[in-house]
């Protein structure tokens, strides 16, 4: 009987800015191309799909205590052929909400997050607030779920399906007063997060009762008892993706991951992690993609430097 591993991935994080044609747009991201140079971002190809096989790959290598192989530019060594199949023949749900991109209406971007702040600008307090941003405000899983679950019974969808910023519009056009009450009654219950009722945009009443929708505060979830927990506004933005990997695995590799580390990175900064080891008569692969079967074209590197 077969197994594959759970893996999940978090922080995962996405340069991607083109045109309608794939090609490259200019970004002010650089990366390091050599032991004493970089190169801006953008003139450098990158894959059209997020995460494709060759991500995957390097991901499985590592965490065999393999070396990865650069997909992007020339390597002197190879890619082991039983850990790249092995990539092809795993699947993948990415679980960040889809945005249109507002050049062709197409789902290509990811929830983005801002980052590398400039000095000029380091005293900019607007965030992209997406929902690593809000999970890491809250810092207590239990309160994120209740407050979540609150979401999903007054908006009815599954909130966590569509960017947080999104969930904003909604709670501030499609719910009564008295919603809005209940959904700032939780909030204020679970201590401590106040600053969601200042994101959202606290009702407050007049010397007649009348209440108003106050403006939202961008900023409001950036403190936390005076001290900063997340990346204010920067220069470069970036998505920020999470989900789950099923990996096939042998019996032979099962013991040869007893002396991994049990982790490995996946694109900028993303971290992946085995979660469960389960047998095939008990996989799912309903709402996965079979990494084999996603288009590894690359994109065209912009050529203006």
């Amino acid at each position: 009987m077969g197994k594959h591993l759970i893996l999940k991935f978090d922080g995962a994080k996405l340069f991607r800015k083109t045109d309608r044609n794939n090609v490259n747009l200019p970004s002010k991201d650089n990366v390091i191309v050599s032991h004493r140079s970089y190169e801006k971002r953008d003139v450098i190809p990158s894959f059209v799909e997020p995460i494709t096989v060759h991500q995957i790959s390097n991901m499985i290598h590592v965490l065999f205590n393999e070396r990865p192989v650069p997909s992007l530019r020339r390597c002197y060594y190879s890619k082991i052929l039983y850990y790249f199949n092995k990539a092809k023949d795993s699947y993948i749900r990415i679980d960040t909400p889809k945005v249109s991109r507002y050049i062709d209406k197409q789902d290509y971007y990811y929830e983005t997050t801002t980052v590398k702040k400039a000095l000029e600008n380091s005293y900019n307090t607007n965030v992209y607030v997406n929902w690593e941003i809000v999970k890491n405000y809250i810092g207590d899983e239990a309160k994120f779920i209740t407050f979540v679950n609150k979401l999903d019974e007054l908006l009815k969808i599954k909130s966590q399906t569509i960017p947080f910023v999104e969930v904003r519009e909604k709670v501030k056009s499609l719910l009564t007063k008295d919603e809005k009450l209940d959904l700032y009654a939780v909030i204020t219950d679970l201590k401590n997060i106040k600053g969601l009722v200042d994101y959202f945009g606290a009702y407050k009443a007049d010397n007649n009762g009348v209440y108003s929708f106050n403006k939202s505060i961008d900023c409001a979830l950036t403190q936390k008892n005076s001290t900063s927990i997340v990346v204010n506004s920067g220069i470069e933005k970036a998505a920020v993706l999470y989900g789950e990997i099923l990996v096939p695995v042998s019996e032979d590799d099962i013991k040869k991951l007893k002396s991994s580390k049990g982790c490995a990175n996946l694109l900028d900064g993303g971290l992946v992690w085995i979660h469960d080891v389960i047998d095939d008569e008990d996989l799912s692969t309903q709402g996965y993609t079979l990494v084999g079967s996603i288009s590894d074209k690359k994109t065209t590197p912009n050529k203006n430097k």
